[in-house]
């Protein structure tokens, strides 16, 4: 047990290096859950919007609608036209071009932005999607490619640390592995025992 406690340090800076490994792999993880609010379209949708800044809305080819997994095109049909509006002072809110941003999971669903906004305040926004002759479904989120440069920034900033803390981990227990064979034994160093 006593040579165990010189390892301490080593052994402590291995765990957390290991952790900052498993790091990257959370964030993908709780990031990929994001957080938003879909619905169906034609029609109108009240969104909550409790953090100002830059969202996408997208299109998605499957929502759960009373219990039960509905699945619907990724196009929109033409003539579509969605209004994103405060209905406290009735302010209208510019949609514009996301580019071409899409993502998918392993599960089947599949998201295309079809515009980005910013909210300036937090509030009640209404998005209004139509006409259209069969149901849409949408998603609307946090800017993606903010949120994602965020994340592969971190993931990279972790797996250097962990990297690092794992390395000092090793040459730790290297030198404290030196120090012990090299140690002379208290027997060895007061001689040869007298006949």
């Amino acid at each position: 047990m006593k040579t165990l406690a010189r390892f301490k340090w080593a052994i402590l800076l291995a765990i957390l290096g290991f952790a900052l490994q498993l790091g990257p792999a959370i964030l993908v993880l709780t990031t990929m859950s994001q957080a938003g609010e879909s619905f169906a379209g034609p029609g109108a949708a009240d969104v909550n919007i409790t953090s100002p800044g830059a969202y996408t809305l997208w299109l998605q080819n499957q929502l759960f609608v009373d219990g039960h997994l509905a699945t619907a095109p990724l196009d929109l049909p033409p003539g579509t036209i969605i209004k994103v509006s405060r209905p406290s002072d009735g302010a209208t809110i510019p949609l514009s071009d996301p580019g071409t941003i899409s993502m998918g999971t392993g599960e089947g669903m599949h998201r295309i932005g079809v515009g980005s906004l910013t909210f300036d305040a937090p509030g009640l926004y209404r998005i209004d999607v139509g006409p259209m002759s069969s149901p849409r479904f949408f998603h609307l989120g946090k800017d993606f490619l903010r949120q994602y440069l965020r994340l592969f920034l971190a993931a990279i900033a972790m797996s250097v640390a962990g990297t690092v803390m794992i390395g000092a981990a090793v040459v730790i227990a290297l030198l404290t592995l030196v120090r012990i064979i090299n140690k002379p034994k208290a027997s060895t160093a007061a001689g040869p025992a007298a006949p």
